[in-house]
C-alpha cells in the first residue's frame, strides 16, 4: 500500500518538476536579442550608392555566445511554371558570427548587397521579371520584395539557443540616415 502512495504522488510531482526545470531553462534562462527598427539606410558614393544596417542589441540577463547572422531578400511573385510563389537571395552580411555579444552591447549588422552573385538577379529577373543590379533596386522596384534577419544565440549557462526573427522589412521601414561628414 505504502509503494502504491508513493508511486501514485511520486510519479506526478516528479513530472511536474521536470517540466517546470525545462521551462525555467529554456524560459528564463536564454539568450535575447532585440533587432532595431526600422532598418537605416546611409546614403553612400560610388557604386553602393545605398548601405542597409540595422542594430542588434543584447537585452537579455547573460551574454549571448555563439551568434550568428542570417538575411534573406524575398520576393513574392505570380506562379511560375515549375509551381513557385516567392524566390530568395541569400544576402551577404559583413559579419554574420560571433563569438560573444556582451550583455547591453549592440551589434551593426550590415547587408553587403555588392557581394551577391551576378547570377542571383538573373534568376530573379527570369522568375519575376525585375531587372535589378542592386538590392536597393528590388526593394524600390516591388512592393513585395522584403528583407528578413534572422539571429541565433546561445545561453552559455544553459545551452539553451534561441532564433530571433526580425519583422519583414519592407521600402517603407527604410530610414534614411545622412552620412558621416569624413565620408
Amino acid at each position: 500500500m505504502d509503494v502504491a502512495l508513493s508511486l501514485l504522488v511520486g510519479i506526478p510531482i516528479g513530472v511536474f518538476q521536470s517540466i517546470l526545470m525545462l521551462w525555467i531553462v529554456f524560459r528564463v534562462f536564454s539568450p535575447r536579442l532585440a533587432w532595431s527598427s526600422p532598418m537605416a539606410v546611409a546614403a553612400g558614393g560610388g557604386k553602393d550608392a545605398a548601405e542597409l544596417a540595422c542594430t542588434v542589441s543584447n537585452v537579455g540577463r547573460r551574454d549571448a555566445v555563439d551568434v550568428a547572422f542570417h538575411a534573406d531578400l524575398r520576393v513574392d511573385h505570380e506562379k511560375t511554371v515549375d509551381g513557385v510563389t516567392r524566390s530568395l537571395i541569400k544576402l551577404p552580411l559583413n559579419s554574420s558570427w560571433m563569438p560573444r555579444l556582451r550583455r547591453g552591447s549592440m551589434r551593426r549588422i550590415r547587408i553587403e548587397d555588392s557581394r551577391v552573385p551576378a547570377s542571383e538577379w538573373k534568376r530573379l529577373k527570369l522568375r519575376t521579371g525585375i531587372e535589378a543590379e542592386t538590392l536597393m533596386d528590388v526593394i524600390q522596384g516591388c512592393p513585395t520584395a522584403h528583407i528578413r534577419l534572422y539571429g541565433l544565440a546561445s545561453d552559455p549557462f544553459s545551452g539553451s539557443r534561441q532564433v530571433f526573427i526580425s519583422l519583414d522589412l519592407y521600402a517603407r521601414d527604410f530610414e534614411p540616415v545622412e552620412p558621416p561628414l569624413d565620408a
